[in-house]
């Protein structure tokens, strides 16, 4: 009984709410969640699949922030998980943590 109230707590409780969506993205081979804060702001996660690039993660980013937005002049903040040029040579097994960016569309 006490798990089940756990749960059924957890779940009241949890952050994660029913604007939060994930999916994978075959041709950039990454995977990403977005959350939508409100009318004009998103959280987007970025997860690396496969050992593809920074560069293509980025990428990704900017393109979907303008399909989330629809139009030109919105404004990304980063908040984590820029990978610096040697970061890979200095440290060839780290695992590299989601690239997490807020988005801003302009009204």
């Amino acid at each position: 009984m006490k798990i089940i109230t756990f749960f059924v707590l957890l779940m009241y409780f949890n952050p994660v709410s029913a604007n939060t969506v994930t999916e994978r993205d075959f041709d950039h081979q990454v995977q990403f969640s977005q959350t939508q804060i409100d009318e004009t702001s998103y959280l987007l996660k970025v997860l690396r699949l496969n050992g593809v690039s920074f560069e293509t993660m980025s990428v990704f980013a900017f393109r979907k922030s303008f399909e989330l937005c629809g139009h030109y002049g919105f404004n990304m903040e980063v908040i984590g998980g820029v990978e610096l040029f040697n970061d890979k040579a200095a440290m060839p097994n780290k695992i590299f943590p989601a690239l997490e960016v807020k988005v801003h569309c302009a009204t």
